[in-house]
């Protein structure tokens, strides 16, 4: 372009400013856009896995704390012991196909909630382990030891008398 061409060519006007920040947001909008995408970006390092978040919620009578287990497997010897009747949810985001989740040999399905999210919610009632597969993988797994409930008791025994100057 000659010097005389460049002269006559439009400018952006403005404060500088603005339009460095419309143009960093132009570019962060791109790789978000990018980072999205559901498929392969090429040259753009592995592929990152299915992200895994499983919770077991013991009975309410029971005043148990919820329980979180992470989306690696337990280590060999680590038990969860949880109370008979608790709830697993299990949340899995990044993934495609059909994962199951295993309590024992019981077999609960994801469904799916968004693209690429799966949400599963079983009761557990017996089962020795806890699994999530994918693609007939499995992606994390933890050993489980169920404790039965126990029927509730009532005490019969007769109550107290009153204390005989009649206060509380």
């Amino acid at each position: 372009m000659s010097p005389a061409s460049a002269a006559n060519a439009p400018r952006a006007t403005g404060c500088p400013v603005a339009l460095n920040a419309a143009s960093t947001v132009h570019r962060r909008a791109g790789f978000q856009i990018a980072a999205s995408s559901s498929g392969p970006v090429h040259g753009a390092g592995p592929a990152v896995p299915p992200a895994l978040d499983v919770w077991i919620t013991p009975p309410a009578y029971t005043g148990g704390a919820p329980i979180f287990l992470t989306g690696v497997a337990g280590k060999p010897d680590d038990i969860v012991a949880v109370p008979e009747g608790s709830t697993v949810l299990a949340q899995l985001q990044g993934a495609s196909g059909k994962p199951e989740l295993w309590v024992g040999e019981l077999l609960s399905r994801f469904g799916e909630i968004d693209p690429g999210t799966f949400r599963v919610e079983s009761k557990i009632l017996v089962g020795d382990h806890l699994s999530v597969r994918l693609g007939g993988a499995t992606l994390a797994e933890w050993k489980l030891q169920v404790v039965p409930d126990k029927p509730p008791t009532i005490d019969t025994r007769p109550c107290s008398p009153p204390p005989s100057s009649g206060s509380l």
